[in-house]
């Protein structure tokens, strides 16, 4: 019988059924599997969602297990500003949204935030991120991750938004610049929140 091996799993994250097709030749898959917990060859992130071992081989993708964790959802707010480059700092909490309830996973391999948006907010301002031909996650864009993260402020004017993106999140004008202001016009109409439509001005104010 040919034995198995986790160079036959395609990529760092995978899922039950996945593992239980390649563990077929075993009479008893489920027994392997634990086997492999318990070695630590694989780590259990929920229920029917694994990772390998990253010390043996290598990182695994926060952006592809959040998508997998709770969905619909995308990876945004600080998570993904991080990912655009446009804070400095690396975000240890996974951020994401969806149309569920807001939630919070605590796993082994990291915390997953979700944040409940609308249908309206949610179906607008993300794309497909390609780490190989196997592996992709949803991610926001700039102007949708930006968006996410302070919609829910009480800020009004362009004054008061520049100086708290640039004290407390620490964004560059020439960040808020670069945004689309087409995308932010898009937004700021699907939220309808002052801030949003503060955040489109000073985008144009800017250029």
């Amino acid at each position: 019988m040919e034995k198995f091996s986790l160079k036959n799993v395609a990529t760092n994250e995978f899922d039950y059924n996945l593992l239980m097709s390649l563990l077929k030749i075993y009479s008893q898959p489920w027994s392997k599997i634990k086997a492999l917990l318990r070695s630590e060859e694989i780590i259990r992130v929920k229920k029917g969602l694994y990772v390998k071992n990253p010390q043996d081989w290598g990182p695994f993708s926060e952006g592809v297990l959040a998508n997998l964790i709770y969905g619909p959802s995308y990876i945004s707010r600080e998570f993904a500003l991080s990912i655009h480059g446009m804070i400095p700092e690396r975000v240890s909490l996974v951020t994401s949204v969806s149309m569920k309830p807001s939630k919070i996973f605590k796993t082994e391999v990291g915390h997953f935030d979700y944040k409940h948006l609308s249908q309206e907010r949610y179906a607008f301002g993300f794309m497909t991120f390609s780490i190989t031909n196997e592996r992709n996650y949803l991610l926001a864009t700039p102007e949708k991750s930006l968006v996410d993260t302070i919609f829910e402020k009480d800020i009004s004017s362009t004054t008061e938004l520049l100086e708290y993106l640039e004290c407390s999140l620490r964004i560059e004008k020439d960040s808020i610049r670069k945004l689309n202001a087409k995308d932010l016009q898009e937004l700021a109409r699907r939220f309808r929140r002052p801030i949003i439509q503060a955040l489109a001005l000073l985008n144009k104010e800017l250029k």
